[in-house]
């Protein structure tokens, strides 16, 4: 994963919800000012290291 390019963006975070058992995460989207949530459920995961 990378840092999206925004000037205004100091950290970077992927959340792991143990409660929903997702993660979630923001990318940049088509328009540059618009910025998209993915969210990887459980059952999507095969392996993770943290």
């Amino acid at each position: 994963m990378q840092i999206p390019s925004d000037e205004k963006l100091e950290e970077f975070w992927i959340d792991f919800n143990l409660g929903s058992q997702t993660l979630s995460f923001y990318i940049a989207g088509d328009d540059d000012h618009q910025w998209e949530a993915v969210t990887v459920p459980e059952e999507e995961v095969q392996i993770y290291y943290i």
